[in-house]
Formats: C-alpha cells, structure tokens, sequence
C-alpha cells in the first residue's frame, strides 16, 4: 500500500527478538514454577490438617456423647471411622491427605504392606474390594491415609467374637478417656499407612523410606517435608519430625526417656529431638 508515495510495509520479529523473548518467558518459568509448585503443597497442607482437626474434633465430641469414654476400638468389633461416621455423615473429602490419595490394589498378606517398596505416599485401598477383605472391624467400601493412635482406644480385655483379646500386660497402656495428662503430646490422629497402631518406645524406625515393619513404622512417614502431620488430644495440629516420633507421649506409661534406636541411613540427616517432660 502506498501512501503520499511512501511504500509501507510490515515488519516481523527477527529470528534474534525470537530467541530474546523465548528466552525471557523460560527464565519467567523457572522463576515461577517453584514457587507455584511450593504454593500447591502448601495448600495441600493445609487440607490435610484441616482435615485432621475435623477427626480431632469428632473424637473429642464421641467422648462427650458416652460419658468421657473413647472408642472401644478394633476388638469391639467397630474401627474408628465406623464408630465416628455418625458425626461426618460418611462425606469422602476427609478421608484421605491429598499427598497420599493413590490407593492400594490389593491387601497386603499378613498386615504388612510392604517391607520393599516405599508406601509414603499411598493410602490404604477399599475394604471389600480389588482383593482386599473387610475385617471384622471395618466396613466395605471404607478407605483412607490416616490412622489413629489406638492407645486411645478403650480396649475390651476379652475381644468380641472375631476380633482379638487384649494382652494382660497392655491393659494399663490404654488411655480410655478423654481425660489424658499432658493431651499436648498425646498423638490422636496422622498421616499413616495402615488405619492405626500401637507404637511402643522400643520400636525400630522403617530400615527404608516408606516401608512398614513395628507399630511405630506406619506413622513414620515423610509426607510434609519432615514428617507426617499429626492432630493431638488438646486438639492442635502440626507436623511432626520422623525422629521426634519416639518422644511422643503414645500410651499412659510409654516412656519418653529411653534411649532413641539406632537411626537407618536414610533418617540420618532428620533433626534430633530433646526427651520429652
């Protein structure tokens, strides 16, 4: 086109100004994906000890409906989501951390999920489904990536048909009510690779990330950059450090004082922690 008799043309970007902006936006992306990346985590965070508080809060308001007294637990015959499931209506969006929502395909033999590969980051699969069985306990179709501290439970002594009795010696171990000293160290709820445990002081740590081995292995779990999150019985939330594990207060006379194990090689470069009072 011409006009007043110039010749008017269009110019493009050459190739140089290409690569320029090409490499300004991927600088821009380096910058910002990290951040981006934090921020998601973050946010997941967040849901899991919201999600936390929420059973934190539901075991508090079951003892207030049963006179101070806490579920009766596994050889009762009922699990804690089952007994609970009246105060959440069975809704699925707590059920599960979002860093671990991945299920299991199939129940692992003997109660151990694995002592090979790493479950850090899997919640365990569906009663009655893809090969796994509905214990006793449970009820088909429950799933999820937390456990509870089962010293909370108010065990039986003699287990009802199905389940199991109560050891002589644990008996006393158990903390039954609400009412528990120190409830600041005293572990509800956590991110864990089984619906729950027993942990005693002188369990030993996973010999590799993720896998499970004592009662304590199932919480030990390196899901929040350090440690697993965890609600205790003053109703706080907070992650936890693998180490500081062992220095809960887990049952009523669970001594906080004794030697720590033997750190494998992978949970060398995790913070020590002081004994617990």
């Amino acid at each position: 086109m011409k006009k007043k008799g110039v010749m008017l043309r269009s110019r493009g970007f050459t190739l140089v100004e290409l690569l320029v902006v090409i490499a300004i936006i991927a600088l821009l992306m380096a910058v910002l994906l990290p951040g981006l990346s934090r921020a998601r985590i973050q946010a997941r965070t967040v849901v899991c000890k919201s999600g936390l508080k929420q059973w934190s809060m539901m075991l508090t308001m079951y003892a207030q409906d049963n006179s101070g007294k806490l579920l009766i637990g596994w050889n009762g015959g009922q699990m804690w989501m089952v007994d609970l499931m009246r105060y959440y209506q069975g809704e699925k969006n707590i059920l599960l951390c979002p860093l671990a929502t991945k299920l299991r395909s199939k129940f692992p033999p003997t109660f151990l999920f694995s002592t090979t590969e790493d479950q850090t980051f899997l919640a365990w699969g569906k009663f009655g489904e893809n090969g796994y069985f509905t214990p006793p306990w449970g009820k088909t179709g429950q799933y999820g990536s937390y456990g509870i501290n089962a010293w909370l439970h108010n065990a039986l002594d003699t287990g009802v048909t199905g389940t199991y009795d109560t050891p002589q010696g644990d008996r006393k171990n158990y903390w039954r009510t609400i009412d528990v000293k120190n409830a600041y160290l005293v572990p509800a709820f956590g991110d864990c690779m089984w619906d729950g445990a027993e942990p005693r002081e002188n369990d030993n740590p996973p010999p590799s990330r993720g896998v499970q081995g004592s009662d304590m292995t199932v919480f030990c779990l390196d899901r929040h950059n350090g440690g697993p999150q965890m609600a205790f019985m003053d109703g706080s939330v907070r992650k936890v450090g693998l180490r500081e594990l062992w220095k809960l207060k887990w049952h009523r006379y669970y001594n906080t004082k004794v030697k720590p194990p033997t750190w494998p090689a992978w949970m060398i470069g995790y913070k020590d922690y002081k004994i617990a009072e």
